[in-house]
């Protein structure tokens, strides 16, 4: 059977199966952990695209229009942006992020130019949705346990167990998204005319309603009922009745669906409060306009060029209003004017400006029932998402982002012809400037392949290395993490792992060790964390004034926590600089007050280490009555601090009150049986009050646990001629 070589060609054009590439890119972001978010899938999403586009490019390009002249002057103010280098890498991925936002666009954009084409590609968006939103329920009938493993293991925020989220990063992200695809999936309804079609997207569109309800994120509802309403507002008499009826459908089955899962959901589900609780309302707009003000504090800091695409996480630890730090400002628009400055965020108003405008002429001037609808679906979508950008980040969760942009896309494939709306034919390409043109599609291609090569790899043996040294299998996740560094020279964060796991294992030699932490210093200068990392490293190498310097800038560069006070503190203890650690303990403590509300666990067990440093020193100045007290507070803050129990024992054991101390050194051993010294004091006290086996068996066990220690073998002795 002979095969028809030139009809094949034919078939398997450039254009179909840029298609074909670009469908598959869809559903693998989508699908993907995090939705694009983590650095696995994103990579090689970036990789993927950027070897379809140099293709594009490279055989056929476009023509640029006046539109597309502020996208490429908006990528060349983010690039501009970078020259403070406040986080080379995070910029980086932030301007890759935004240049495959607008290839993408470019591509629908040219490509996609008939109403199959349209149709097929809001199918398959309506169709990852609804497979999405199924899952999200299946999170809440199912429970959270395993996930809150996962996320534990891997230090994810996932905010409790009672919001849905799917395979994104927060449930306001999984709401945002599937707020922008109900619009469409509506849209589709009205165009259909096979009946059962039209059955399943109502209950497709149904069980994405009911998977909002289930995120109780407000941004998401109220994105959603912006777009319902602006449906609603502009669309013809006729049509608006059919549009309520369908939205009265809707809501009776999101009430069952929601219903069934709330009935049927696993005892692992907790009850959320946000919605009746005032504090829970308090805690979630409290929380932004903290970040807000911080967001527009850096952009006052930064007006003309902002900080850097990419790095509001990188600055805002030193402009933090109270204990809240995000990696994004939980709206959108101020972060990209703290970003990039007033230049970069009055382009991204106008570009937004401009599709919605053009949007809204289609909607109200479009003849055509199809482009009329069509124009106001996606008018109300974009519309959405807009407004839910005032709230949250939607923006920089890419398969979001990307669903905004093929619907700008779909926008301006749109062209007015004699008075008429209809889809344009692909733009002519000039003859002028071809080989400038296909060295850069090559260049692309070429940028493609090294980001496979290069970042992909590295955070692929990066992830696989954590859960290496989670299972103790150290000398592996080295391995691992080296070739990660040069794979991925500018991520400050494989070098300050490999750093850190190096010296906690003892593997590698103290130059090694510094000298990657410099570099990620180096990368990225703002970071407190990899700073005192680094003061840590140059105290082991006895260059202590260095180790002060960084210290000290751990603690400017994020105020607000308590981690740094805290080390800097114990430093000044090392160095014998009593009062000043004292000065930092007591300002550690101090920050107690902001950590009430937002993800405290961490920063309150730092504040409760400073009360137990406090309590040493007070115990060494013999104020016994303060170092109680303060020993205390630790435990109030933190019940399981054997440290504290202990030192409770001695002074207690000191001053006679022989029941309180066996209590509070039974209470150490409980916490950390291998504590040694515990065992030793303990027995000391029952030698004390004429208890001789028992404090025999404490010995025992001490020896047993330190063999080497000559003080518990001496003591031991006393009772037996020869312990073992």
């Amino acid at each position: 059977m002979s095969v028809d070589m030139i009809s094949l060609r034919k078939k398997l054009n450039l254009e179909l199966l840029l298609k074909i590439g670009l469908a598959h890119l869809f559903l693998f972001i989508s699908l993907s952990n995090g939705a694009g978010y983590f650095p696995e899938s994103r990579y090689l999403f970036f990789g993927g695209l950027a070897i379809l586009s140099g293709l594009w490019v490279f055989k056929k390009g476009f023509l640029i229009q006046r539109f597309d002249q502020l996208l490429l002057v908006l990528l060349f103010v983010a690039a501009l942006s970078m020259v403070n280098l406040v986080n080379l890498h995070a910029s980086l991925d932030a301007l890759l992020l935004l240049s495959a936002y607008f290839f993408f666009f470019w591509i629908v954009r040219e490509n996609f130019n008939s109403k199959n084409d349209i149709n097929l590609l809001l199918g398959l968006m309506v169709i990852t949705a609804t497979l999405l939103a199924i899952y999200g329920i299946y999170q809440h009938m199912a429970g959270f346990d395993a996930l809150a493993q996962y996320a534990a293991e891997r230090d994810i925020v996932i905010g409790g167990q009672s919001r849905v989220f799917a395979t994104f990063i927060s449930p306001n992200a999984l709401a945002g998204y599937l707020a922008l695809v109900v619009p469409l999936n509506i849209f589709l309804f009205l165009d259909e005319k096979i009946a059962w079609k039209k059955t399943l997207l109502v209950i497709s569109s149904g069980v994405m309603g009911c998977c909002i309800v289930l995120t109780y994120s407000r941004g998401g509802c109220v994105a959603l009922f912006v777009a319902i309403l602006t449906m609603v507002l502009l669309m013809s008499k006729k049509r608006k009745k059919q549009l309520l009826s369908i939205l009265a459908i809707l809501a009776i089955i999101v009430f069952l669906g929601c219903f069934l899962a709330q009935y049927f959901s696993s005892p692992s589900t907790a009850a959320y409060e946000g919605f009746t609780t005032s504090s829970g309302a308090k805690t979630s707009f409290g929380g932004r306009t903290l970040l807000w003000r911080g967001a527009l504090t850096i952009a006052k800091t930064h007006p003309f060029l902002g900080s850097g695409i990419g790095t509001f996480s990188s600055v805002y630890s030193k402009y933090q209003y109270g204990g809240l730090f995000s990696r994004h400002a939980h709206n959108t628009y101020l972060e990209i004017l703290a970003e990039t400055g007033f230049l970069g965020f009055l382009l991204f108003i106008v570009i937004l400006y401009k599709i919605l405008r053009r949007q809204f002429e289609i909607a109200t001037k479009a003849k055509d029932k199809y482009f009329k609808d069509f124009g106001l679906v996606l008018l109300a979508a974009s519309l959405g998402f807009v407004v839910h950008n005032f709230a949250d980040f939607v923006w920089h969760i890419p398969i979001i982002g990307l669903n905004f942009w093929i619907l700008a896309g779909f926008t301006f494939a749109i062209k007015k012809t004699n008075g008429e709306y209809e889809f344009s034919s692909c733009s002519p390409v000039s003859k002028k400037f071809i080989t400038i043109r296909k060295t850069g599609a090559v260049l692309i291609v070429l940028l493609g392949i090294l980001i496979i090569i290069g970042p992909y790899r590295a955070a692929l043996f990066a992830e696989r290395a954590s859960d290496l040294s989670r299972n103790e299998k150290n000398n592996e996740a080295l391995q691992l993490l080296e070739e990660a560094v040069k794979l991925d020279p500018l991520d400050g964060l494989h070098r300050t792992r490999l750093a850190d796991l190096s010296f906690s294992t003892g593997q590698n030699d103290i130059y090694f060790i510094r000298e990657q932490t410099e570099i990620a210093v180096a990368l990225e200068p703002h970071n407190a964390y990899y700073r005192a990392k680094l003061a840590e490293f140059y105290f082991a190498e006895r260059r202590v004034e260095k180790a002060r310097k960084e210290y000290e800038k751990a603690k400017e560069l994020y105020p607000l926590s308590p981690h740094y006070p805290l080390q800097l503190g114990q430093f000044y203890m090392l160095t014998g600089e009593t009062d000043k650690a004292l000065k930092e303990f007591k300002y550690a403590i101090s920050l107690e007050p902001y950590y009430d509300i937002w993800y405290s666990e961490k920063p309150l067990k730092a504040i409760s280490n400073a009360h137990l440093q406090l309590g040493n020193i007070y115990a060494e100045r013999n104020d016994l009555d303060k170092a109680i007290n303060e020993y205390e507070e630790a435990l109030g803050l933190n019940p399981d601090l054997a440290p504290a129990y202990y030192n409770l024992g001695y002074i207690y054991q000191s001053e006679g009150l022989y029941g309180e101390a066996i209590a509070n050194y039974k209470r150490t051993i409980e916490l950390q049986p291998d504590y040694s010294p515990a065992h030793y004091s303990l027995g000391i006290l029952y030698e004390e009050i004429g208890e001789i086996e028992l404090a025999i068996i404490q010995f025992k066990e001490a020896l047993k646990l330190d063999p080497g220690n000559v003080s518990y073998r001496e003591k031991l002795y006393e009772f037996e001629e020869e312990p073992k």
